[in-house]
This record gives C-alpha cells, sequence and structure tokens, in this order.
C-alpha cells in the first residue's frame, strides 16, 4: 500500500518543483515599475527613429547634399 502512495507523491512532487521553476522564470529578481518605463520609452524611440528612417529614404534626404558648402550672396 505504501509503494502506490509513493508512486503518487513523486508525480505531484515533481509537478509542483516544475511550476515553481516555471513561475519564478529565468531572472533572478524582477523589474522594478521604473526599469519598465524606461524599457518602453527606449522602445517607442528606436521605433519612431526606425520610421524617420524609412521616411527620410523615401524623399531621398538621406543621401549628400547638392547644395554649396559655401555661401552665396
Amino acid at each position: 500500500m505504501t509503494t502506490r502512495k509513493n508512486n503518487r507523491v513523486w508525480p505531484v512532487i515533481a509537478l509542483l518543483i516544475a511550476v515553481g521553476v516555471f513561475a519564478s522564470g529565468c531572472s533572478s529578481r524582477g523589474m522594478t515599475a521604473a526599469e519598465v518605463n524606461r524599457r518602453h520609452e527606449r522602445t517607442i524611440q528606436n521605433n519612431l527613429w526606425q520610421v524617420q528612417e524609412d521616411i527620410d529614404k523615401i524623399f531621398l534626404l538621406d543621401g549628400p547634399t547638392r547644395l554649396s558648402e559655401q555661401m552665396i550672396r
């Protein structure tokens, strides 16, 4: 009878350990609200820079200028 109980207990223990490992994640600590905000701001800023670069390429503003470096009066 005790063998059957042991056979039922080990899968339950293994499941609890697996749930604990998956719930804690890979990192040792979570991120604070300030860190999350900084990460989101950095991501949004990076996306806006990429959009600006795409717009510059569409309107051919990314190449060198053909204007003179000298001021003409």
